[in-house]
C-alpha cells in the first residue's frame, strides 16, 4: 500500500461592518482545473520530504492563492483519512487541515485552479461535495465563533 500525506487550509476573511456590508466570515474555496473543474474544495497539496504538515499548508496557501501573509490560527487542527485505489493499486491518504486568516480578499490563482470564490459560511457548506469537508468547515466555524 502507498501512503500519501497532504496538508490543507480552511482560509477565511473577516468582513468588517460598514454601511453596505454586514460583518461576518467568508471562506475561500477553489476549483481544481485538472479534476473536472467543477468541484469546489480547500487549498491543499502534498507534504514534501523533510517538511512538516503545517509548513506544507502555509507553502500551499502562498503557491495556490498568492496570499503572502496568511495568519495561522493556533488550536485548530483536523485530519481526514481514507483509502482509495488508482490503477488497481491501493492508497491510504491523510490530509491535515489547519485554519488560516487571510489579510486580503485578493487571490492570484495558480494554474492548477480554474476559479475561486469567497463565500459566507452557509454557501460554503452547500458548495462542498464531500461530507468530511463539510464537517471540517463546521468545526472550524464553531471554533471561530466561540473565540471572542
Amino acid at each position: 500500500m502507498t501512503f500519501e500525506h497532504s496538508a490543507g487550509a480552511i482560509i477565511f476573511f473577516r468582513r468588517r461592518h460598514s454601511f453596505s456590508v454586514q460583518a461576518g466570515l467568508d471562506f475561500l474555496l477553489v476549483r481544481y482545473a485538472k479534476r473536472g473543474g467543477f468541484r469546489w474544495d480547500y487549498v491543499k497539496g502534498g507534504v514534501e520530504k523533510g517538511e512538516t504538515s503545517l509548513a506544507a499548508m502555509l507553502r500551499e496557501v502562498r503557491e495556490e492563492t498568492g496570499i503572502k501573509y496568511p495568519r495561522y490560527i493556533r488550536g485548530f487542527h483536523r485530519a481526514i483519512k481514507w483509502h482509495y485505489q488508482r490503477a488497481g493499486k491501493p492508497y491510504f491518504k491523510t490530509v491535515d487541515f489547519y485554519l488560516v486568516e487571510s489579510p486580503t480578499r485578493k487571490v492570484s490563482l495558480s494554474p492548477e485552479h480554474s476559479a475561486y470564490a469567497w463565500m459566507p459560511y452557509q454557501v460554503t457548506l452547500r458548495r462542498l461535495k464531500h461530507k468530511n469537508a463539510r464537517e471540517i468547515l463546521q468545526k472550524a466555524y464553531e471554533f471561530l465563533t466561540k473565540q471572542k
